[in-house]
């Protein structure tokens, strides 16, 4: 066993009440904040200030009072490893971005929705909000009955301008877009480095006896694990795991691929949908053909312009058979076009 160190930082840019947390958009896919391995001789919050001005470009400073430790653990090389990444709070001087070759993207957000669309430290930037909010100073009575009645006087126009509901559903759909896009990443890295892949348990490939859709959505949430659906004659089975499994990519989790069989998993969690309801028709699927190694992914976006015929169209130009849903996989053939 070895234990490893790590620290970085939550960067927010603040103009007058605006607050904007940035995001970094890995290489394996996932969204989250600056952050390397502590050096010799060198202190965590100095790593932190070192990992933002290498990967970002920005100059920061650090907010005093604030420092949060979380620890997870992997294996490589067959090595079991414990590793604690210490987060600081850091102010930025701008909002000019020079991002490293270690990210492939960057995004400015507020809280609500750069808290959708973060991968793992959700946490985390919930505990940076409050900090923030709680040092900050409050409004006298006279203010508050100023802003209240702007935002009454204004609340009409600013509605039909900002859209604020459409807002919230792009959010989410731009998680959803990230996600399948790592999922996908994930299990393409799986199928060239394994010798002999597993996409899933016995007897439950889509050419196999029980044909099953694995879906994001937890048991103990919406049990749907006794029913079927039948597309093209062939009736299929749903696998679900429970709130407490779904996440792990130990092949327990909701979609049953173990990618700690390998030296560098591109995942170390599962992501599901941000309204991961099955009622809803808002969930992530996932199904896989045996003899060919192949698999399919889909998820439902919400946002108009990304459904068919809107101006970002994203499910209609993926190249699957489903014009309706956004899939991904190496084969787009493989999915019920029924499900959602």
């Amino acid at each position: 066993m070895r234990k490893e160190s790590s620290a970085g930082a939550v960067i927010f840019f603040q103009k007058g009440k605006k607050r904007e947390y940035l995001l970094l958009n890995y290489l394996g896919g996932h969204w989250g904040f600056p952050k390397g391995h502590i050096e010799l001789n060198e202190n965590p919050i100095k790593t932190a200030i070192r990992e933002i001005k290498e990967e970002t470009g920005l100059d920061v400073k650090i907010i005093s009072g604030f420092e949060r430790k979380i620890t997870y653990s992997f294996r490589h090389k067959g090595e079991f490893i414990i590793k604690d990444v210490i987060f600081y709070l850091a102010k930025a001087k701008s909002q000019k971005v020079r991002l490293s070759k270690e990210h492939k993207g960057y995004v400015w957000l507020p809280y609500k929705p750069a808290y959708n669309l973060i991968t793992y430290e959700k946490d985390i930037i919930k505990s940076a909000e409050n900090f923030l909010n709680k040092r900050s100073y409050g409004f006298t009575l006279i203010e508050i009955l100023i802003v209240i009645s702007m935002i009454l006087i204004l609340f009409s126009v600013t509605a039909q301008i900002f859209k604020p509901a459409a807002y919230l559903r792009k959010t989410r759909d731009i998680k959803r877009l990230a996600d399948l896009q790592a999922l996908d990443v994930a299990l393409k890295t799986y199928l060239t480095t394994t010798t002999s892949p597993n996409l899933g348990p016995a007897n439950k490939g889509v050419d196999e006896a029980s044909s099953t859709i694995f879906i994001s959505v937890p048991f103990n949430k919406e049990d749907k694990r006794n029913q079927t659906i039948v597309w093209n004659g062939k009736t299929y089975y749903f696998s679900q795991a429970s709130s407490s499994e779904y996440f792990k990519n130990n092949g327990q989790g909701w979609l049953p691929v173990n990618l700690n069989t390998l030296p560098y998993p591109p995942l170390f969690a599962y992501p599901a949908d941000p309204l991961n309801s099955y009622n809803k028709k808002f969930f992530y699927s996932y199904v896989f053909k045996r003899v060919s190694s192949t698999y399919e992914i889909n998820a439902n976006l919400e946002y108009e312009n990304y459904k068919q015929g809107g101006i970002e169209d994203k499910t209609s130009n993926d190249a699957g058979d489903n014009q309706n849903i956004l899939e991904i996989g190496n084969d787009k053939t493989l999915m019920p076009n029924n499900l959602y």
